[in-house]
């Protein structure tokens, strides 16, 4: 599970700037299987809400419902736009034991049928905020286990990135996620003695190129890649393009 939403990154990489990142960001998130549903909302002080996207399982109309009233009664809203809230806040943390009896859950969270919910927080884009909202299958939303920290900061440095071109404040072209350090990688790959070839496919699947993409940029069939593939990932130790991206991007 973990390891199908880490190599869900390339792809989720390859979408920054484009108009379909986060619907891409909704699939990469939906590869945790625990998770059963998620949004994408836009929050900023003094302003209703917007709904970026939603995954298919949420009624479109509840989305209405809450971006031009409900949010009003929200928690999660006046956290997000009067407080300094970042990375994971879950609705447990927020609410009382009787929240059942609230007016929030009485007019409005009831219909939307989650057990729990947590929010990942990602702020700092000139007063505005990008929540990803989830309920998760069977597990509290305060215990995220360690395993996913990681992936769920690249989500974050993904969204920043994605959020800077679309405000004008970066080019319009592909980004790696985390700008790894070239020559730190440079370095790793030489200790276990990958070939001049096989470092040079290292870095294209680290940038988020596909393996047919790889094909066309080195001019060798995409057989070709996938064997230097399986040599990488034999030399490096590493099973999956998840735990490539583990070892040098996150």
């Amino acid at each position: 599970m973990q390891l199908d939403a880490y190599s869900s990154l390339p792809t989720l990489i390859h979408k920054i700037g484009n108009s379909d990142f986060y619907s891409q960001l909704i699939d990469s998130i939906k590869f945790i299987n625990l998770i059963e549903s998620c949004l994408v909302l836009e929050y900023s002080p003094n302003n209703a809400p917007i709904s970026i996207i939603s995954d298919e399982a949420l009624n479109p109309d509840l989305d209405n419902e809450y971006c031009q009233s409900a949010y009003r009664l929200d928690p999660f809203y006046d956290v997000i736009c009067h407080g300094k809230a970042s990375g994971f806040i879950s609705l447990h943390d927020l609410v009382r034991q009787d929240f059942e009896r609230s007016s929030y859950y009485d007019k409005f969270y009831h219909k939307v049928g989650w057990s729990n919910e947590i929010n990942f927080i990602v702020g700092g884009m000139n007063n505005r905020t990008i929540a990803l909202s989830f309920t998760m299958n069977e597990v509290s939303p305060s215990h995220i286990d360690k395993d996913l920290l990681p992936f769920f900061n690249s989500v974050k440095a993904a969204i920043h990135i994605h959020e800077s071109i679309q405000e004008g404040l970066l080019p319009p072209r592909r980004v790696q996620l985390e700008q790894p350090k070239d020559k730190q990688i440079k370095t790793t790959l030489n200790q276990f003695h990958l070939t001049p070839r096989e470092q040079e496919i290292t870095q294209l699947i680290l940038d988020g190129h596909s393996s047919n993409e790889i094909s066309s940029l080195c001019f060798v069939s995409e057989g070709t890649v996938k064997n230097h593939r399986k040599s990488i990932y034999r030399k490096l130790g590493v099973k999956s393009q998840g735990d490539l991206f583990k070892r040098f991007i996150l």
